[in-house]
């Protein structure tokens, strides 16, 4: 991961292979917490790690 301290919905999308709508659903859904950033959704770099680590119960990582 680089230095960002935030990444948009659409960098996201393109690091996981994912649409942008995808990334959205997410953030709806409150498995992806966002916060809006000059009226737009930016996701922290602490929260992408979290998102991609794989859960408690050993299954590999949501992404990639």
């Amino acid at each position: 991961m680089d230095d960002k301290d935030f990444y948009s919905p659409a960098e996201l999308a393109e690091r996981w292979g994912v649409s942008v709508k995808t990334v959205y659903r997410l953030i709806e859904n409150a498995e992806l917490q966002a916060t809006r950033i000059g009226g737009q959704h930016r996701v922290s770099r602490a929260e992408v790690a979290r998102y991609e680590q794989p859960e408690s119960t050993g299954k590999a990582a949501r992404s990639t």
